[in-house]
């Protein structure tokens, strides 16, 4: 049988990578989800986040007080979704990489807060140098997910 593997998401309008996986309801013997179970507990995450993303709509880029707000909404989903990742037991090959999906998650929730208050001021500036920041967090991101795609 054949793994789904991870699939990546593009958030529209900001160009976000994002994942994280719902509780699993079937563990492992050690409490462990195997390589499957973690996968499919990925996959229904990064659907719940593409709609999440998906508020960050170019609509809002006219509109100061619509982008800060959209983004606290996608901020909270990210907290909620790197909380139950968090709560995951991923098999024991991937613990590194599931710790920097986890940190990914959290440092995009940070930056969400970021672009929150540099939207509400209008300060492109700030906003250009949080992309930059949110570029880097997603570059950890991608090569912690490479890294669970190649095993």
């Amino acid at each position: 049988m054949r793994f789904t593997r991870f699939r990546r998401t593009t958030a529209t309008g900001a160009g976000l990578l994002l994942a994280a996986a719902l509780l699993a309801a079937g563990c492992g013997s050690d409490g462990r989800l195997s390589e499957q179970e973690y996968i499919e507990e990925n996959n229904k995450i990064q659907k719940r986040m593409a709609k999440s993303t998906e508020k960050l709509s170019g609509d809002a880029a006219n509109d100061p007080d619509a982008l800060a707000a959209q983004f606290g909404v996608v901020r909270e989903d990210l907290k909620e979704a790197s909380s139950d990742f968090n709560a995951l037991e991923p098999p024991e090959q991937w613990e590194d990489e599931h710790e920097v999906i986890v940190t990914s998650l959290e440092d995009t929730a940070d930056v969400m807060t970021k672009l929150q208050a540099a939207a509400k001021k209008q300060d492109t500036k700030a906003l250009t140098a949080t992309f930059a920041e949110l570029t880097e967090i997603q570059a950890r991101y991608r090569t912690a997910v490479d890294s669970i795609n190649k095993q």
